[in-house]
């Protein structure tokens, strides 16, 4: 049996940043927050090290009282001191953290040795095609990415040396217009689906006894804990930050810290993004359609330019809806770096399918993706792979209709 690679298509995770963000009195939650600690009463923790660099000038923490059950408790919150009208004040300082960079780099390794024989060593425009997200860390995570896949070895030699970036073009989606990737378009339905999913999701987690919880995280972060979203955020703002290298706060070890339930409403975060039929045709519907209208068009030879592979720089929310989308039942949390690989096969002029999910940038372990609908659980002929997937193909008309609700 002759088989021969024709097309792959990868779909992958910006790299981790350092991000402080200020908040006003009326938004108490958003991701990477730099958390506030209100440990026995003491002065706040930043949940991030001072020594990272964030701007503090911008920021003061205001002692206020609160009621708190029956009792008056002293608080701390963080407020911007430039604007406490504004709904939510951004002050970023972005910085590709060392252990992102490396990630990003790992898997551009990994994907030159695994597809060697079909992507050549120096770069053309026809073989590679990188779409990203428009944030300068989706754009940056592609950059690191193309370095491992095309630069020479002197990275692997001195991994303190910076990446510098091969000159490839990585296009990006303007962020209102992007129903492929971030998901930011427009989409009332959506929107309404989601706000239903959370909510259905949140009494779940309650109804399995975890409210403690939200009172744990209220009571430490001295932010408003009360949804799937608020603990996926808090939880992420601390792998960040043991990704940079720095202790967890106190409250966030111990036997006290419901670590398992936090992982587990976490993961069901992303679980409520792509949940039912809707859902999964309005988020993940239109990259999945993209994604087989190249390999029908790479099967007719109607692809143009004939791209070998086509690259796609997202975020977690990205995989976590694909992979619900594609029919994978397990509750995941993606991690930093991991990704989806779709493989084009030809097989005497047969042309198969493949997906692979990658949970992690740094590991070689892949999971591939089974479809009963098909000959073979993980392989599907092309046209199979049409039909499972069919449900979810969604022209821009038809989105646009969809979405209205």
């Amino acid at each position: 049996m002759i088989e021969t690679l024709y097309s792959l298509t990868i779909i992958f995770i910006d790299l981790i940043f350092e991000v402080t963000t200020c908040y006003s009195k009326s938004r108490d939650y958003a991701s990477h927050v730099r958390l506030v600690s209100c440990l026995n009463g003491k002065n706040h923790v930043p949940i991030f090290d001072n020594k990272v660099g964030y701007p503090t000038s911008s920021q003061r923490c205001k002692r206020q009282k609160w009621l708190h059950s029956e009792d008056q408790a002293l608080r701390y919150q963080c407020y911007s001191i430039l604007n406490f009208q504004t709904h939510i004040v951004n002050i970023q300082r972005i910085v590709s953290s060392p252990p992102g960079r490396q990630r990003l780099y790992t898997l551009g390794k990994f994907l030159r040795n695994r597809y060697s024989s079909l992507l050549p060593e120096t770069y053309h425009f026809h073989d590679v095609n990188i779409t990203s997200s428009d944030l300068d860390r989706t754009i940056s995570s592609a950059l690191c990415l193309l370095g491992g896949l095309y630069l020479p070895q002197s990275y692997d030699e001195d991994p303190s040396c910076d990446i510098v970036a091969p000159i490839i073009p990585v296009h990006s989606i303007n962020m209102n217009n992007d129903m492929w990737i971030m998901f930011k378009k427009d989409c009332p339905k959506y929107a309404a689906e989601l706000d239903n999913m959370r909510l259905e999701k949140y009494n779940e987690t309650l109804a399995l006894g975890m409210s403690f919880v939200y009172t744990y995280l209220t009571k430490y972060t001295c932010q408003r804990i009360a949804s799937v979203t608020d603990v996926n955020r808090v939880h992420t703002a601390l792998l960040t930050q043991k990704e940079h290298g720095y202790p967890p706060p106190e409250w966030a070890t111990g036997p006290q810290y419901p670590q398992q339930q936090i992982e587990y409403i976490g993961a069901l975060s992303f679980y409520a993004r792509a949940y039912d039929h809707v859902q999964k045709r309005l988020a993940g519907g239109p990259l999945v359609t993209k994604i087989i209208d190249s390999m029908v068009a790479k099967r007719n030879r109607s692809l143009e330019p004939d791209y070998k592979m086509l690259l796609f720089s997202g975020h977690d929310t990205t995989v976590g809806i694909m992979l619900q989308t594609l029919g994978y039942d397990k509750l995941v949390k993606p991690d930093f770096g991991s990704s989806i690989l779709f493989e084009l096969h030809s097989i005497h002029n047969q042309y198969y399918v493949k997906v692979f999910f990658k949970p992690s940038g740094f590991s070689n372990h892949m999971i591939p993706l089974q479809f009963p609908n098909c000959h073979l659980p993980t392989i599907c002929t092309l046209d199979e792979f049409i039909a499972v997937n069919q449900p979810w193909r969604i022209s821009l008309e038809e989105w646009q209709q969809e979405c209205a609700i």
